[in-house]
């Protein structure tokens, strides 16, 4: 199984592929709005939509998350969707466990991101989420070096983010 979830950068896909959406996908405005609460929590508007029993958060985030607190963000539910994206990842983790057969392997496409010069570590959380769930994790590739935004880059300096693929085995 190979795909790309949404990175946590704040880029609602109902927005972008608006478009796309309202030529058979979606009839109403009221149908769009559900979709965008209830896709990924990688933007801020998504929403929680149930309570997650087995949830950990990984020590890495909750020292990113600590970090972020103390910065100037211009939007402070970043915080709160960096913690929602990570519970909704470890349920599609355990979901995609729970499809592969044994000795299965699944291949994510991922991209750490950067807020208020602080960066996270995407691609380290979702490896700990997924040993967390049962999956062993086999190898990080590094697809390329994403530059910061301009924004980022004149206040932070040139310091790029790191777009990986990362391998797991079923157990």
């Amino acid at each position: 199984m190979i795909t790309s979830p949404p990175y946590p950068n704040r880029h609602d896909y109902t927005r972008v592929y608006f478009l796309e959406l309202i030529t058979g996908f979606i009839d109403t405005q009221k149908e769009l709005k559900n979709l965008r609460y209830s896709s990924v929590r990688s933007h801020v508007e998504a929403r929680r939509k149930f309570m997650v029993e087995d949830y950990n958060p990984p020590n890495e985030l909750n020292v990113v998350l600590q970090r972020l607190e103390k910065r100037f963000l211009p939007n402070r539910q970043i915080i709160k969707m960096l913690e929602g994206y990570f519970e909704d990842m470890h349920l599609v983790l355990k979901e995609i466990r729970r499809l592969l057969r044994p000795d299965g392997k699944v291949a994510f496409i991922v991209g750490d991101v950067r807020y208020g010069g602080i960066k996270v570590p995407v691609s380290d959380i979702l490896i700990n989420l997924g040993n967390n769930i049962g999956l062993e994790f086999k190898e990080k590739i590094t697809a390329r070096m994403r530059g910061n935004s301009p924004q980022q880059m004149k206040k932070y300096g040139r310091d790029p983010t790191e777009e990986s693929i990362l391998i797991w085995k079923r157990k």
